[in-house]
């Protein structure tokens, strides 16, 4: 595991549990997000945006398949705030890891989602454990293909790309751009979001991850893009329509492209800590 300058506060130390719920929090969100879609545009309209959509995958093609860098998570709730300094790296389509040091440049907490499992670390708390999406899943009533959904693109802000269809396409001015339904590319398609496209710009402002009846699980939206690593990438990142009224906003900095590979997606098993699985 890679340590960094990364820190986490006082304050937020003294919460040891606020800050592994954090951490879940951000990996798998789920809640409800409402938008206006706008007006189906004519036969001749879709046509002519479908070349737009193409045109933003095909500007990303030659884009880097994994990058690391630092983060700031923020979580709101109507009760508090909190706030974590970490570090991250990422690999396509679904691999992400996200450690917090303590002033020291200690690890404090860990997530690690690689295949169809993910590892928390919770050093206060001296716990590693390995949790399967379906368990997770289960326990807390989120879609089981949602834990497994295409995190790569979603936090890079990348449209999907593989088997996949525009279903429609909706007129969103007031929102500064066009609404595309995407879905797998099969006779009977199964919905997967809703992305807002500038379509001056080429660039993906918001995407609503949805369920198979079209309902909004949560809201991403991009900002501040950057192309340091020589392809646009949002530097800020909002995720609302979160469960019980909370606000995620994760802050990227240092964001460089990676060598990275599966392997890199762990987390150790301390000696002496409790090991918990849900299969």
């Amino acid at each position: 595991m890679r340590y960094k300058r990364s820190t986490m506060s006082s304050r937020l130390y003294s919460r040891a549990h606020s800050g592994a719920g954090l951490l879940l929090v951000l990996l798998f969100f789920s809640g409800c997000a409402s938008h206006p879609w706008g007006d189906l545009v004519d036969e001749q309209q879709h046509t002519q945006l479908y070349g737009v959509y193409k045109q933003l995958v095909e500007n990303n093609r030659g884009c880097s398949s994994a990058y690391d860098g630092e983060l700031v998570a923020t979580l709101d709730t109507p009760i508090q705030s909190t706030s974590m300094d970490g570090y991250f790296q990422i690999l396509y389509p679904n691999y992400i890891k996200y450690v917090v040091n303590n002033p020291l440049g200690q690890p404090l907490f860990g997530v690690a989602a690689k295949g169809s499992w993910f590892q928390v670390l919770n050093i206060p708390d001296k716990t590693y454990s390995l949790v399967s999406h379906r368990s997770y899943a289960l326990r807390n009533d989120i879609p089981k293909s949602f834990l497994g959904g295409s995190w790569f693109d979603w936090i890079t802000g990348r449209p999907l790309a593989a088997k996949v269809k525009i279903l429609e396409i909706r007129s969103a001015e007031e929102a500064g751009g066009m609404w595309f339904l995407i879905g797998t590319a099969e006779e009977e398609p199964r919905l997967l979001e809703r992305v807002l496209v500038d379509v001056d710009q080429t660039l993906l402002l918001e995407r609503v991850v949805i369920d198979r009846e079209k309902n909004p699980l949560a809201s991403i939206t991009y900002r501040d893009w950057d192309e340091a690593t020589g392809c646009k990438l949002p530097m800020s990142i909002s995720i609302s329509g979160l469960s019980f009224g909370a606000r995620a906003d994760l802050a990227f900095s240092e964001v460089k492209r990676a060598a990275l590979g599966p392997k890199d997606f762990s987390l150790p098993h301390p000696p002496g800590f409790v090991k918990k699985v849900m299969p």
